[in-house]
């Protein structure tokens, strides 16, 4: 959730053309830490209603936009931490390329505004 919410202050700001660059760092740089640390909560809430559901004596059936499909819940969660893993990867890696296209932008920007004194 928080890297949704600097995300949407980046789409702002640019948005709104404000000279807010803070918000591009923070873009850029607040995923490593916080995409592994998001994972790792949804892996583990997962985890936990797994174990939850399988206690039950009846697994509840999946029910999505009020049709019961032939899947458990159970199947589900376990369906999803195994698609997770190389999902972060991929969006990590997604979000490195934007970070070093940033950076060289921002290295070039730097460029230029020194030359122009």
């Amino acid at each position: 959730a928080i890297a949704d919410i600097i995300r949407f202050l980046t789409y702002l700001n640019d948005t709104l053309s404000l000279s807010l660059d803070w918000t591009k760092l923070l873009r850029y740089n607040a995923f490593i830490l916080l995409y592994p640390l998001g994972l790792t909560g949804e892996f583990l809430s997962a985890g936990a209603a797994k174990s939850n559901l399988l206690n039950q004596k009846n697994t509840p059936d999946l029910h999505i936009l009020g049709t019961t499909l032939p899947v458990k819940i159970v199947d589900y969660l376990t369906v999803f931490r195994i698609i997770a893993y190389p999902g972060l990867a991929f969006m990590f890696y997604h979000m490195v390329k934007l970070r070093s296209k940033f950076y060289k932008n921002l290295k070039t920007k730097n460029t230029q505004s020194t030359k122009t004194k």
